[in-house]
């Protein structure tokens, strides 16, 4: 493998620009009046979990469950399906072009192309083929069925990122480690990488950024 590079690409504002799971949740709450209560109910609970890295995940089970408590597994893939549809077609949803072209050079030179996200699995998985991205590796948040509704199962985040990428990956079998991401809370990855490439960051992510890794991070715009 040491003549190939692996290639982990975080997914929302990096592949697509705008948060998707963000978007999901919008997109169940107004299609349910008592969902939108009870989320609103819960919201000072769920922001304090989520808040806080350590209870993050509990927070986000919390959302997920009201957002999906009592629908049958079709409803539940229906909706899924209807949330996919109606996100890509949205004027405000836009992948950059130049995420395509540097995933496409990735797989043309070889590459193993690793796409490492917070957003779930399956949104992740359904908006690439729908796109026919060349990335077929996936590394994301995970659900699982609780009570007639949904929960997060691992949340692939921050720390975890790490985490999942190392107990899948040996890192030592790869010429490089190269690194895609908008994000300050993707530092724990950007630091098993050699080579970092940081995508449209507000200012105060360009500080931190500088901050964990100097003068060895490269700052690209992407349209």
């Amino acid at each position: 493998m040491l003549d190939r590079n692996l290639v982990l690409v975080d997914f929302d504002k990096t592949i697509i620009n705008r948060d998707t799971g963000d978007a999901y949740i919008r997109f169940m709450l107004r299609r349910s009046l008592l969902r939108m209560i009870c989320v609103a109910l819960f919201s000072p609970l769920i922001i304090l979990f989520i808040s806080c890295n350590r209870t993050k995940k509990s927070g986000l089970s919390i959302l997920l469950w009201l957002l999906t408590a009592g629908m049958g597994r079709r409803k539940q893939a229906d909706l899924r399906r209807q949330f996919i549809c109606a996100y890509l077609v949205e004027p405000n949803t836009r992948i950059f072009d130049s995420a395509i072209e540097a995933l496409t050079q990735h797989v043309e030179q070889g590459d193993e192309v690793v796409i490492v996200s917070g957003a779930s699995a399956w949104m992740v998985k359904r908006i690439v083929a729908a796109l026919r991205l060349p990335v077929s590796h996936f590394l994301c948040s995970q659900e699982r069925a609780y009570m007639s509704g949904r929960i997060s199962q691992f949340h692939c985040y921050g720390a975890n990122k790490v985490n999942a990428v190392e107990s899948h990956f040996n890192l030592q079998g790869y010429f490089q480690v190269i690194g895609y991401s908008d994000s300050a809370s993707d530092i724990p990855l950007l630091a098993l990488c050699d080579k970092r490439i940081v995508i449209n960051p507000t200012s105060k992510c360009r500080k931190r950024f500088a901050t964990a890794f100097g003068n060895h991070v490269e700052v690209v715009k992407w349209k």
